[in-house]
Parts: structure tokens; sequence; C-alpha cells
């Protein structure tokens, strides 16, 4: 009980995740027997789409999908460390250190010491890394332009906000108009 007089239900941390707990009422939006695809599923299915879709774009510049992204982030956040990289990636430091290798053994990133601190070492994007970075993105852009041509611009607009919101940034403002 709160100092208001409120019950508020807490999940029982002994309880069956598979069971639904009793005192938690299911929101009305939310149909556990329902016979359409849940929306994780769809989230997945729709990632696996997106994933294959810029394997194909890349595979011109011989680019992983998660080469490409790593890559992307040393351009905008260079100079960064190894370890920073692998925190922005979402991958442990060992997974990052193989991409690093990988796109440092192609010539297109390499590792020197931070200017403002001798005993740290950053990444780098090589001339030829943003070479390959110009014709990535470029593409990549083809790569989504394409995947996305079915929907109608006010759609598309409205799944990036979405995202946005799903990912916990604030949506979109929409611009105004000059002398508004």
């Amino acid at each position: 009980m709160t100092g208001f007089g409120i019950v508020t239900a807490q999940p029982d941390p002994l309880a069956d995740p598979m069971e639904p707990p009793h005192r938690l009422p299911m929101p009305s939006t939310l149909n556990t027997q329902a016979a359409s695809p849940r929306a994780f599923f769809q989230v997945l299915k729709l990632n696996q789409l997106v994933t294959e879709s810029l394997e194909k774009a890349l595979a011109e510049q011989e680019l992983t999908p998660a080469q490409y992204t790593g890559l992307s982030l040393i351009r905008y956040h260079q100079p960064i460390t190894p370890a920073e990289l692998s925190r922005k990636l979402g991958i442990t430091a060992q997974s990052a250190l193989c991409t690093v290798k990988t796109l440092e053994a192609r010539g297109l990133i390499r590792r020197a010491a931070i200017p403002n601190n001798r005993r740290s070492i950053a990444l780098f994007l090589t001339d030829e890394g943003r070479s390959a970075m110009g014709q990535a993105d470029r593409l990549v852009l083809a790569a989504e332009q394409a995947f996305f041509a079915r929907l109608k611009p006010k759609d598309f607009e409205r799944l990036q906000d979405a995202i946005r919101v799903l990912r916990g940034g604030a949506a979109r403002k929409p611009a105004s108009k000059p002398g508004a």
C-alpha cells in the first residue's frame, strides 16, 4: 500500500513465468490467445529481412552489416577506443576485437595513440576506409529505399517515429511552418 491508500500489485518473483499473473490484469489490447503472430515475433522477422537486405547490398564491398556498423561508428565518433566501440555495438570486447582486426587487415581503419592520451589507443578510418564507406553508404541507401518502397511517405515517417519511441528517444517533432 502506498501513502495514498492505493494498492500496487507487484509481480511475484517466484511465480511460474509461463503462467500469467492472476493479480495483474492483462491489458485489453493484448490477447495471449490470439491467432496472429506476436509483435516481438514480427520485429524479429523484420530484423531478419533487414539483415538479409543489408548483406546483399554490402556484398559488393565485401562488408558484413556488423563491419559496416563498426565503420560507421568509427567514422562518426573517431577517435574511439576499441572498448567504446564494443559498448556502442553492444557486443563483447572479444567480438569487437575480431571486427577491428578484420577491418585493420583490409586497410579500412588504423589504430593510433590518442593525441592527448598517449596510453590509450584509438581507431580511425583510413583514406581507403572513407572511400569504402562512401560506396557502402550509397549501397545501403539504395537498399533502404528499395526495402521501404512499399510504404507511403507518411507511413514511413510514422514507422521512424515509432522506432524512436521504442528505442527511448523522443518522437520527431513536425517541422513548423515559417511564420507560424
